[in-house]
């Protein structure tokens, strides 16, 4: 790994936020897919590092070599209207206290979206989790 980190000169942060982050959500996302749709294979947790080190590589290479760009979590709120008033909220809902405040996101917006998403020039996204 540090032979591609010195070879791109890639800075610790952009590394860690970027493609060690990339590796983890991809991690994740082929073991959810493993256990709750019995697709792809089993990944040994005992080798998760391996996993690891295999996946950022890729990520890396596809960046710097082959132009492509992996965007790992894209959230989308489609409401900021909440009652749950969680002290800890991570959307931050709670401080929405005007009655005028809260965003709502219509089908078509979101659909609008999506498709703008998909229809990027350049290729745009190539899959949708």
């Amino acid at each position: 790994m540090e032979e591609l980190i010195k070879k791109y000169n890639i800075e610790p942060v952009f590394y860690r936020r970027y493609f060690r982050y990339g590796a983890e959500m991809l991690y994740a996302f082929l073991l959810q897919n493993f256990f709750l749709f019995k697709k792809g294979k089993f990944l040994n947790p005992i080798k998760k590092k391996e996993y690891f080190d295999k996946l950022c590589r890729d990520e890396i290479v596809n960046f710097y070599e082959n132009g492509f760009l992996r965007i790992p979590k894209v959230d989308f709120d489609i409401t900021t209207r909440c009652t749950l008033k969680c002290k800890y909220c991570s959307n931050m809902m709670p401080k929405f206290r005007q009655k005028n405040s809260h965003v709502e996101m219509s089908y078509d917006d979101f659909k609008n979206i999506i498709d703008v998403l998909f229809d990027s020039e350049g290729g745009g996204l190539t899959e949708l989790i």
